[in-house]
């Protein structure tokens, strides 16, 4: 057992711990703040082992792994960061800033279908697609014709309720509804969504 005054020490750092990785679980999709919850919980339950030397040891690496998943949670959450100013960013390709029942009734008004681009802040292919695809111009030219746009990250507001009404369980998934919310093209992500794709595809609903 650990004296009274490195048990107060303890307590304090525990506090910290437990606070930071309780601000990683509100503030980081990823599940970096829940991970650490595993080793700080073996950290309190190893301060009440007897033997001394066994104590620190098992201590000293419980907190070695927090530290491990502290450090890369918070190199994740400042990319997240970034990346998230990047898809806030203008694009030749314009999309709505209408909430998704407004684009409905939008979709219904103009008989043009919505086109959804659903991402992540982390996903590779979504940051591929909006730097190369949704930043050309000939693209936008269609897309723009063809589609009321729509883009939602799924862990953040109306994406998040959006993520569990169609069911997007991976990212990048690019789906056209109609003007009733039906899902009317599921668009194939199991090869990139080039310029020449989404080309052909704005151009079968250009009217």
């Amino acid at each position: 057992m650990l004296n009274k005054k490195i048990k107060k020490k303890f307590i304090v750092i525990l506090i910290a711990l437990l606070t930071y990785a309780i601000f990683l679980i509100f503030n980081n999709p990823q599940p970096y703040g829940k991970l650490a919850m595993l080793p700080i919980t073996l950290l309190v339950i190893f301060g009440f082992i007897k033997k001394r030397i066994l104590r620190n040891i098992l201590m000293s690496i419980a907190l070695i792994a927090i530290s491990l998943i502290f450090i890369v949670g918070t190199r994740s959450l400042l990319s997240n960061t970034t990346n998230q100013e990047l898809f806030n960013q203008e694009t030749p390709v314009k999309f709505s800033k209408l909430t998704f029942e407004e684009a409905l009734l939008f979709s219904k008004e103009t008989n043009k279908p919505l086109f959804i681009d659903f991402y992540t802040v982390w996903c590779g292919p979504c940051i591929q697609f909006h730097k190369e695809v949704l930043t050309d111009k000939s693209v936008a030219s269609k897309m723009n014709k063809a589609f009321i746009n729509l883009k939602y990250n799924i862990y953040e507001r109306e994406g998040n309720l959006l993520r569990k009404k169609y069911e997007v369980s991976y990212v990048p998934r690019f789906v056209i509804i109609n003007d009733l919310g039906e899902i009317i093209e599921d668009i194939n992500t199991d090869s990139i969504l080039t310029k020449e794709r989404m080309i052909k595809i704005s151009n079968n609903y250009l009217k």
